[in-house]
């Protein structure tokens, strides 16, 4: 397993746990080295928000033809983004499901006071062929 991002720890050294291999590259998604056919997983990737620019990354996951499990805290949230992959080149392979491993406790949101939820409450895969 591959952890990437601009905010992975620095620690480059892989480690194994269980017998799975974790190692880490602290540097952009779209500029990381990832073999074909990668799973990335996305936690609150924010796909529709438009503060986030997500085309070179979702660029190079349509070039690599990567398998995409994205999280969102609301099932709303979920669709954006999945429209969002649809627009990108990929195809939806599952429909919104309720991921039984969210967040532990409630979040309530910092932009509307009547929101209140668990992050990565909903799962979706998507794959660009």
């Amino acid at each position: 397993m591959t952890l990437v991002g601009p905010q992975v720890p620095e620690d480059t050294a892989a480690r194994a746990d269980r017998g799975v291999v974790v190692a880490t590259k602290r540097e952009s998604y779209e500029a990381a080295d990832l073999c074909a056919g990668a799973l990335l997983v996305g936690f609150n990737m924010g796909l529709s928000d438009a503060s986030y620019d997500w085309d070179a990354a979702l660029t190079a996951a349509r070039r690599r033809r990567a398998t995409v499990m994205f999280f969102a805290p609301t099932r709303l949230e979920l669709g954006r983004d999945a429209r969002a992959l649809k627009k990108a080149g990929a195809v939806l392979v599952s429909d919104a499901a309720r991921n039984p491993f969210h967040a532990p406790s409630w979040k309530q949101s910092g932009e509307l006071a009547n929101d209140v939820y668990r992050k990565h409450s909903w799962a979706r895969c998507a794959v660009f062929k």
